[in-house]
C-alpha cells in the first residue's frame, strides 16, 4: 500500500499507516471565438478556470444592452472574476458564507442606490487576442474573455477540495455592479462522503480506491454543461428561459433574476469522465451527439482540453454560418412557433474538463 512520508515510521515499526487518499480533479481548458461583428471588442462571453482544480465556469453577456451603448461583457467578465476570487478565497482556507454575510452587510448600505449609479469599473482582466483563443489552466487559475485571460499560480489540499457554485454565484453577483447582465453556469468537483460504501466507493475513484467524487453544479440561463463517459452521454444540463430566446439572466439592477433561481445538479463522476461547459453559442450550434463524437475523436487523438474545446467552439461556428442546417436553436425555434432554418451566429465559449487522478499529467507528460 502507498503510504505518507509521516506514515514511513509507523509502516517500518509494524504498525498500519494511514494510506494516502488519492485525490480527483479537473484538468481544464477553455476555447473562445467571439461573434464576428463582436470580434472588435472580444465579445461578450467570459470563463472562469480555478486553480483550485475542482472550480470552472462560464457567463453569456446579453446583447441587447448593445441598444444604449453598454457592453454586457464586461458585466460577464467582472463576474466570472469574482466566482474566481471567491472559489481562491475558500480554498485558502476561506468560507464563501462569511464572505456573503459580509457583502450583505455592506449591501444594506447600498440597497438605497440608484442602478444607474453603480461603478463602471470593468474588473482587472487584462487584454490579448481578440481573434479567439483557448487556454489550459492545470494547477493555475485563469479568467478570459475573447479579449484575453488572467493565471495565478497557485496549490490546493484535499481538505480545500468542493466550492459550493450556488454560493460562488451569489457572492460574484452581489459583487458585480456594473450595468449589463449575463447567465451564469458554475461546476465543482467534490468528494462525495456520502456515496454508497463510504469514503473508498471504487466508482468515484476510477478503481483506484480513493474517495468517490461528485460534480455539483448551478445554472442560471441558457449556458449549460454534459457529462460523457465511456464514448457516451450520461447527463445534460436543460437550459433555463422565460420564453424562447429570453434566458434567466443576471444584473446589478432590479430586472436581475435572482441568483438562487439557479436550477442545481450533483452528479457522481469518476476517473475518465469528460464534462463540457458552454455558452449558448455551442450548445444552439452542435447537437449532443455531434459534441459527443468531436470529444470523443479529439481525445483519442491525445489532444490536451483546450485543444479540444476548441476544435468543438469552432465546429460550433461552421454550423453556424448553414443557413440550410436544422440546428438545435432551429429545431426550439419550430417547438416554439416560429419558421426558422439555419444555425445561429454568436460568441461561442466551451471548457472542457477530464476528470483525473492528481498527478495523472505529470505522468503522461513523462511518458512522451
Amino acid at each position: 500500500a502507498t503510504v505518507s512520508a509521516g506514515g514511513a515510521a509507523a509502516a517500518a515499526a509494524g504498525e498500519q499507516a494511514p494510506a494516502r487518499v488519492a485525490t480527483m480533479v479537473l484538468n481544464s481548458g477553455a476555447a473562445m471565438l467571439p461573434h464576428p461583428d463582436k470580434a472588435d471588442k472580444g465579445g461578450e462571453d467570459a470563463f472562469v478556470v480555478c486553480s483550485d482544480g475542482v472550480t470552472v465556469g462560464v457567463a453569456d453577456g446579453v446583447g441587447g444592452w448593445a441598444e444604449q451603448g453598454i457592453d454586457a461583457g464586461e458585466y460577464a467578465r467582472t463576474l466570472m472574476e469574482h466566482v474566481r476570487a471567491a472559489a481562491e478565497h475558500a480554498s485558502a482556507g476561506g468560507a464563501v458564507e462569511k464572505a456573503l454575510k459580509a457583502d450583505a452587510q455592506r449591501a444594506a448600505g447600498e440597497e438605497k442606490r440608484d442602478s444607474a449609479d453603480v461603478d463602471g469599473s470593468s474588473g482587472d482582466s487584462s487584454t490579448g487576442a481578440k481573434e479567439g483563443f483557448s487556454v489550459s489552466a492545470h494547477g493555475r487559475s485563469s479568467v478570459g474573455s475573447s479579449n484575453g485571460g488572467r493565471s495565478v499560480g497557485r496549490g490546493r489540499g484535499l481538505e480545500d477540495a468542493g466550492c459550493d457554485p450556488l454560493s460562488l454565484i451569489i457572492a460574484a453577483h452581489r459583487r458585480t455592479r456594473i450595468l449589463g447582465s449575463s447567465t451564469a453556469c458554475v461546476l465543482s468537483l467534490a468528494p462525495d462522503f456520502g456515496a454508497p460504501g463510504g469514503c473508498a466507493s471504487d466508482g468515484g475513484a476510477g478503481g483506484d480506491g480513493g474517495l468517490a467524487y461528485k460534480l455539483t453544479a448551478a445554472n442560471l440561463g441558457d449556458s449549460g454543461f454534459l457529462v460523457v463517459r465511456d464514448g457516451k452521454l450520461i447527463f445534460k444540463s436543460p437550459s433555463q428561459q422565460h420564453g424562447f430566446n429570453f434566458p434567466y439572466q443576471l444584473a446589478a439592477t432590479t430586472h436581475s433574476d435572482a441568483p438562487e433561481q439557479a436550477e442545481q445538479f450533483e452528479l457522481p463522476v469518476r476517473r475518465g469522465d469528460a464534462v463540457v461547459l458552454g455558452t449558448d453559442g455551442l450548445f444552439d450550434n452542435l447537437h449532443d451527439a455531434e459534441i459527443v463524437n468531436t470529444l470523443v475523436r479529439a481525445s483519442g487523438e491525445g489532444l490536451p482540453p483546450a485543444d479540444v474545446a476548441m476544435r468543438l467552439a469552432r465546429e460550433a461556428h461552421e454550423k453556424a454560418a448553414d443557413a440550410k442546417r436544422m440546428s438545435p436553436f432551429a429545431v426550439a425555434a419550430s417547438e416554439a412557433g416560429y419558421s426558422y432554418r439555419g444555425g445561429k451566429m454568436d460568441d461561442c465559449t466551451v471548457v472542457v474538463s477530464f476528470v483525473e487522478m492528481e498527478g495523472d499529467q505529470e505522468g503522461a507528460q513523462g511518458e512522451r
